[in-house]
């Protein structure tokens, strides 16, 4: 047998022996902090997971093998928005950075809806990754038929937060807002949005929401009388004359443990403001066909085109009904100052068309930089109908700037002031409209308006003719 011999001193020796025991009482803490964060999450009612400082998945419990249907050595080492795509990645890097102490919103993860928690693992100073519980929301349904025939007839929201795109940071705020809002049984009110933006918004709300097996109903205010109204959303006196179920109960009272959106509330009568109130509330309320009062768990979710604080001052919007709506706001940024959004709209209705139509089609830069000038008081909608009828009526495989400039100004002519007379005055770029002002100030003269421009006068023919004003200012 090999031997060393050791020369050392009984204190060196001593030393030794006690820095080896407190190397292993380390071990065993560690082991047994290992054993107790083990159990912790694998006992959990919760689905737990870990991860490091890298957003990597560390670790996870049964709960979430279950829900996410993935392995624990498949999840491991991947980023977390890989498993959770509807997870903002930018609030977990900043709970890792220290920038912010939890981050908390709701989630669907393969059809579930769930509610989300993050916090950092923080030791002193030093944040060493974070835990993440996912707590899934369940909703103790009434299985009567009228649900489940309203389900089937297509009472339901198809839209999730996953599928509302934006690179703006205003707007993807308040998707987050409105992920949160879907957690609460608070009334929420959008703003700002077309009639798709808001609708989309309202069914992903839904669908985050422990009402996501429930009826969802879209409705609309706008044109109806004040009976109309009250009819529509709160049923029949005379329920015997209704043409369905449906019509007999209202929306309200069909849709009870479910979602009801009503897009332009601003337009609302004011004896359904007072009947709404005490739906928000969850108040009892008085059915139209019978002296019987009923309370209706009914999340409500509005819309309105016009701000509704100038209407409670005028007195066309009952006051408490508006703080039950003001504080779960959801914005909506116009889509002119989207402009990154409006070339991905752009560019994915372009796809569409081709893929469709078998064509193959092109937007040069200037086209493009004219539909990000436009205004689009529409939105969204009204930008899928202009491109729809600019891919299939262009003569060209490249489309470029004056067909399109000419086609805005041939779709949306608007109505203007003029010295007291009401004149149609079409869309001019920013550019023709530069033009146009200074060619009146300098009655036509070419010369002068080349000089003020710091241009050439055959770069002003060629800009005058791009936008057609040859004809009209012949000097």
């Amino acid at each position: 047998m090999h031997s060393l011999f050791l020369y050392s001193t009984e204190n060196s020796i001593e030393n030794a022996l006690i820095l080896a025991s407190k190397i292993g009482e380390a071990i065993d803490i560690e082991q047994g902090n290992k054993a107790y964060i083990d159990t912790v999450m694998e006992t959990s009612f919760n689905g737990i997971i870990k991860i490091d400082k890298e957003c990597k998945i560390t670790a996870i419990n049964h709960y979430v093998e279950e829900i996410l249907n993935v392995k624990y050595t498949d999840a491991t080492g991947m980023a977390v928005n890989k498993i959770i795509p509807e997870i903002n990645i930018e609030c977990v890097t900043e709970i890792l950075r220290g920038a912010r102490e939890s981050y908390s919103t709701s989630i669907r993860m393969n059809g579930i809806s769930a509610m989300l928690i993050m916090a950092p693992i923080q030791a002193d100073d030093n944040i060493y990754g974070a835990i993440i519980s996912v707590r899934r929301l369940e909703l103790s349904m009434n299985s009567s038929g009228n649900i489940k025939d309203m389900l089937m007839n297509g009472f339901t929201a198809k839209y999730s937060f996953s599928s509302i795109k934006t690179s703006n940071p205003e707007y993807r705020e308040n998707l987050e807002l409105a992920k949160k809002y879907a957690l609460t049984k608070s009334a929420v009110l959008i703003t700002g949005g077309d009639m798709l933006e808001s609708e989309r918004i309202a069914q992903a709300i839904h669908n985050n929401s422990n009402r996501r097996t429930a009826p969802y109903i879209s409705v609309s205010v706008n044109g109806l009388s004040d009976e109309e109204q009250m009819t529509m959303l709160f049923g029949s006196k005379n329920s015997a004359e209704a043409d369905n179920a449906v019509k007999q109960r209202g929306v309200i009272e069909s849709c009870n443990i479910g979602t009801v959106y009503i897009s332009d509330i601003d337009k609302l009568s004011p004896g359904c403001q007072n009947r709404l109130l005490k739906i928000v509330n969850y108040l009892p309320v008085f059915r139209p066909d019978a002296d019987e009062r009923k309370r209706f768990d009914v999340k409500i979710i509005a819309s309105a085109k016009t701000e509704l604080l100038p209407l409670v001052r005028e007195g066309k919007f009952r006051e408490e009904l508006y703080y039950c709506l003001c504080p779960f706001v959801v914005n909506v940024p116009p889509l002119k100052r989207r402009n990154e959004d409006i070339k991905a709209i752009v560019g994915n209705r372009l796809e569409d068309f081709k893929n469709k139509f078998s064509s193959y089609l092109i937007i040069s830069d200037k086209a493009m930089e004219v539909i990000s000038s436009h205004n689009w008081e529409g939105g969204e909608l009204q930008l899928n109908f202009f491109c729809d009828r600019l891919f299939i009526t262009t003569t060209k495989r490249i489309i470029d700037e004056d067909y399109t400039t000419r086609l805005l100004e041939e779709l949306y002519p608007h109505s203007q002031n003029v010295n007291g007379e009401e004149r149609l005055v079409v869309f001019k770029h920013p550019e023709a409209e530069e033009l146009i002002q200074l060619l009146e100030e300098h009655r036509g003269n070419r010369t002068e308006v080349a000089k003020a421009l710091g241009i050439s006068t055959t770069t002003l023919w060629r800009k005058m003719k791009k936008y057609g004003l040859l004809s009209k200012y012949k000097g």
